[in-house]
C-alpha cells in the first residue's frame, strides 16, 4: 500500500514509519525541515520519499502564493 504520512520525523510519526516499512509499504513524508528532522530522515532506512515544506499561514487557502 502506498501511504502519505504528515509529520513523518516526529516522535509518533517516525515510530508510525517505522511501523510501515516494516509492514512493507511503500511511504511518502511530508515534515517540515528542521536540521532535527532531516536527521532523522538520513538515519530511516527503506521504500520512502520525503517532500520538505511548511504548512500555509492559518486562515490562507492559497497555500500562501497571494
Amino acid at each position: 500500500m502506498r501511504v502519505l504520512l504528515t509529520g513523518a520525523f516526529g516522535n509518533i510519526g517516525l515510530h508510525t514509519l517505522r511501523e510501515l516499512l516494516a509492514q512493507g509499504h511503500t511511504v511518502r513524508c511530508f515534515d517540515v525541515p528542521s536540521k532535527e528532522n532531516q536527521r532523522r530522515a538520513r538515519q530511516t532506512a527503506g521504500r520512502f520519499e520525503v517532500t520538505w515544506g511548511r504548512p500555509a499561514p492559518a486562515g490562507r487557502g492559497d497555500g500562501g502564493r497571494a
